[in-house]
C-alpha cells in the first residue's frame, strides 16, 4: 500500500493522474459500471444539449432583434414563443444535468471510499502503517474520507469543463469568424489582410491566460497539499480531546 496513494507528489504531475486513475478508474469496471457508464453518458449529453440550446439562443438573438428592426409583429411574436420553449429547455436541462453530475459524484466517492477503507484494513495495514516513519502516511483515515471526495468532485468538475470548453470554441468559432471579417493592417508600407481577426484574437487572449494561470498557480499546488494536511491533522487532533473529556 504506497504511501503517494493519500499524499501525492506535487512535483509529478502526470505521476498523479496515472495514479488517480489506476486508482479511481476501475469503479467504470466494477460491479456498479452499469450506473456510473450511464450516469457519465447522460452527464455528457446533457452538458452538449445545454450548449445546443446556447448556440440556439444565440441565434434567436439575431432573428428577435432583426424582427424588431423591421417592425414584423407576427415575427416578434413567434420569437417570444421560440424564447419560452428555449428557457424552459435551458432551466429543464441545466436542473438534470446537476442532478445527474452530483450523482454520479456521490455514486463515484461511495465506491472510492470503499475501496480505500478495505486496502486500509487489508492484512491490519492501519496498523502497519503507523511505523513507517518520516515521509509515511499522515492520519489516513482523515485523508481517505476527505480526499476521495475532493477528487471525484474535482474529476468530474474538471472533465466537464474541459467538454464544455472545446465544444463551446468548435461551435461558436464559426459564428465569430463570420463576424469579425477581415482586418486590414499597414506596416511599414506593407499591407496585410487578418481574415477573422476575432478569432485569433480570442485565442490569443486564452492562451495567454492559460499560462499566466499555470506559472501563477504551480505554486497553490504544494499549498492546498499543505492545508489538507494540517486540516487532516486538526481533525484527528480534535478526537482524543472529546473521547478524554471525562
Amino acid at each position: 500500500y504506497r504511501a503517494e496513494v493519500l499524499i501525492p507528489n506535487a512535483d509529478a504531475s502526470g505521476a498523479l493522474i496515472r495514479r488517480f486513475f489506476h486508482l479511481a478508474g476501475p469503479f467504470f469496471f466494477s460491479q456498479e459500471k452499469w450506473w456510473a457508464r450511464s450516469l457519465a453518458i447522460g452527464v455528457v449529453a446533457l452538458t452538449l444539449l445545454q450548449l445546443f440550446v446556447q448556440i440556439r439562443i444565440n441565434i434567436w438573438n439575431r432573428d428577435f432583434f432583426n424582427a424588431l428592426q423591421n417592425n414584423n409583429w407576427q415575427a416578434f411574436v413567434w420569437q417570444m414563443a421560440v424564447y419560452g420553449g428555449l428557457a424552459l429547455a435551458s432551466m429543464a436541462t441545466a436542473v438534470c444535468q446537476v442532478y445527474g453530475k452530483q450523482l454520479l459524484q456521490l455514486r463515484w466517492r461511495r465506491w472510492l471510499t470503499s475501496h480505500l477503507i478495505d486496502s486500509w484494513l487489508e492484512g491490519g495495514r492501519h496498523y502497519q502503517l503507523r511505523f513507517i516513519g518520516e515521509g509515511g502516511v499522515e492520519n489516513p483515515d482523515q485523508r481517505i474520507a476527505e480526499n476521495a471526495r475532493g477528487a471525484t468532485e474535482l474529476a468530474v468538475e474538471f472533465a466537464l469543463g474541459i467538454l464544455n470548453a472545446a465544444v463551446t470554441v468548435v461551435s461558436f468559432i464559426g459564428i465569430l469568424w463570420l463576424l469579425s471579417g477581415t482586418l486590414t493592417v499597414v506596416l511599414s508600407g506593407m499591407t496585410f489582410n487578418i481574415p477573422g481577426y476575432m478569432v485569433w484574437a480570442t485565442l490569443f487572449y486564452a492562451g495567454l491566460g492559460t499560462v499566466l494561470t499555470y506559472v501563477v498557480g504551480k505554486p497553490i499546488v504544494q499549498a492546498n497539499i499543505m492545508q489538507n494536511t494540517a486540516a487532516a491533522d486538526f481533525r484527528f487532533m480534535l478526537v482524543p480531546v472529546r473521547e478524554n473529556s471525562e
